[in-house]
């Protein structure tokens, strides 16, 4: 496997260079057009938050090399849909972050967008660069926008770059209709970009057109590379989560708490940590400042079944990058996932495919949905009929031990210990049952949560809905599960996410296709040490470029494979 890492990273350069290049053909061609007049602009309906997610899945990693806080800001009162000419805004953009990037060694850049002014029917919008970098004199700044130009003659030899780019954002912003990009700065003090520019508000119609073709299904989802630590203490949450990162193609180590999150770090690199919030030992926001301390940078998103503004904003202050609520929705994990882990660009991807449901199973009598959405939660498992039974059943267990006393305890609270422990039980059955769509219970648990988050004694109505909501949810589950029974046992044994990486290696194989080190080596660990003459020998092939001889050695693999099955997560 050697030799590939150092193949992997001549090609990477080689890439890396080609880029560069292209870059400067795309630079110098863009302004030949723009002095010759012939540049179009094309206005398009577009999502600002489409925008935004695309600027930080090119630049997010850029800036994390170099240890810098990437921060993109849009202002409350924007709407979500305007049309304008959303690629040459996004290239204006992109090379205003890139050069904020570019010239700060520490610190932070940031993008703001607010609303200037309304003229008509036509929204004037000011985008805002600014950074903490190494800032400019009065003189420089003079020369900044002139092609072939850069601040000192320095620039170009520290920092490459042929003094393109400004001239041709200028020169593209007017092209829109835009006032001229002005720049405030001092040595030493950093820089902000700025320019203002009128794009058309779009219709209502035109906006929910493009909200939905915002919402790809499952199996549209690009499979992602990486290892992710999960940090959660609840079990069902583990297999919810688990089942969801491994079908994006993903591979998961569990820990319990903050403690044994801590010890997994020393113990093996990972990409991203999803960290829970509250949790026995140490919690996520004490877990996370451990790892700040520690001069960790890795990406670190919190999980939690609480999705109040200041709930968002405690786990940012606390170091982490990002937020997701339960019940996790895999269309949500997916895109926030993919800001900071790579696609599986270099084999064919498969998307995510559902199971498909026995037609015994799907004509078993159905529960009552406002209780066991049970369509709902097989979308959060990826139409896994066999896994959601399982989780159900435990739940139904869980249930019943952890409410039997609750409703009589929660009228009787007396110390902050016993407001505490009331609000963690509950806040824990939440999102367990936000995970497996039991609807009315997580609702009912939820206003329970925020009122002894605030220290306020329940009142009786809302512990008897509570109580309510038990009783009904476990009558509703107690019955489906028992009719559902024969079919799940019916129902054969899959392993998606090895499959799928054993189908996409194989076609990749086949088309004597370049294969990055990446997910080979994330296959090596989604084997967990199976068949492992028969995997060394297909690396080995691979090594050489036989690929003939590496897709016999497959042949072999698939073959020892066929009979067993793939290992749990690692704990």
């Amino acid at each position: 496997m050697q030799d590939v890492g150092l193949l992997h990273d001549r090609l990477q350069k080689i890439h890396h260079s080609g880029r560069l290049l292209l870059g400067i053909l795309n630079d110098i061609l863009d302004f030949s057009k723009i002095e010759a007049g012939k540049l179009a602009i094309h206005p398009q309906p577009f999502l600002l938050q489409t925008l935004f997610d695309q600027l930080l899945d090119l630049l997010h990693q850029l800036a994390a090399q170099k240890g810098l806080a990437l921060h993109l800001d849009l202002a409350p009162d924007l709407a979500q849909a305007y049309r304008g000419d959303l690629s040459r805004l996004r290239q204006v953009l992109t090379n205003l972050l890139g050069n904020a990037i570019k010239f700060t060694d520490q610190g932070e850049v940031h993008l703001a967008v607010h609303l200037a002014r309304c003229v008509k029917n036509q929204a004037w919008l000011t985008f805002a660069v600014r950074d903490t970098g190494l800032g400019m004199t009065p003189e420089q700044q003079e020369r900044l926008f002139q092609a072939f130009t850069q601040a000192d003659t320095s620039i170009s030899r520290q920092y490459g770059g042929t003094g393109l780019g400004l001239a041709i954002s200028q020169r593209l912003v007017q092209a829109m209709g835009g006032e001229a990009i002005q720049v405030q700065s001092a040595l030493g003090e950093g820089a902000c970009f700025y320019f203002t520019l009128p794009l058309t508000q779009c219709s209502a119609e035109e906006e929910q057109a493009l909200l939905q073709s915002q919402e790809p299904g499952p199996e549209q989802l690009p499979r992602l590379c990486g290892h992710i630590l999960l940090v959660e203490d609840n079990l069902i949450n583990q297999e919810v989560a688990c089942h969801q990162l491994q079908q994006l193609g993903l591979d998961v180590t569990l820990a319990e708490n903050g403690a044994e999150a801590l010890k997994a770090l020393h113990e093996a690199e990972f990409d991203l940590v999803l960290m829970d919030i509250q949790m026995p030992v140490m919690d996520g926001y004490q877990a996370t400042q451990a790892i700040r301390a520690q001069g960790r940078t890795l990406p670190i998103i919190a999980l939690t079944a609480a999705a109040m503004i200041e709930d968002r904003q405690q786990a940012l202050d606390a170091g982490m990058d990002g937020h997701l609520s339960k019940p996790l929705a895999i269309e949500e994990l997916q895109p926030l996932l993919a800001r900071w882990l790579p696609c599986s660009e270099s084999m064919p991807s498969q998307g995510i495919s559902p199971v498909a449901l026995p037609e015994e199973a799907a004509q078993t009598a159905l529960p009552d949905p406002v209780y066991v959405d049970h369509q709902a939660g097989l979308r959060q498992l990826q139409g896994d009929f066999a896994l959601y039974h399982r989780l159900l059943s435990r739940f139904l267990v869980q249930l019943e031990q952890d409410t039997a006393d609750l409703p009589q305890n929660l009228a009787q609270l007396a110390t902050p210990l016993d407001f505490e422990q009331a609000q963690q039980r509950l806040h824990a059955l939440k999102g367990v049952a936000g995970n497996l769509a039991l609807k009315h219970l997580a609702e009912q648990a939820g206003v329970l949560d925020q009122e002894l988050r605030a220290r306020q004694a329940p009142s009786a109505q809302a512990i008897q809905a509570f109580h309510a909501s038990c009783e009904k949810t476990r009558a509703q589950l107690a019955s489906w599960l028992a009719q559902s029974d024969t079919q799940v046992a019916e129902l054969p044994v899959v392993q998606p996410t090895l499959q799928q990486a054993l189908v996409q290696l194989e076609q990749a194989i086949t088309h004597n296709e370049f294969i990055d080190l990446a997910p080979l080596q994330a296959l090596a660990r989604q084997l967990s040490g199976q068949s492992l003459a028969e995997w060394e020998a297909v690396c080995d092939a691979l090594d050489h470029f036989e690929f003939e001889q590496a897709a016999v050695h497959f042949a072999l693999l698939r073959q020892f494979l066929a009979a067993s099955q793939h290992a749990p997560p690692r704990r």
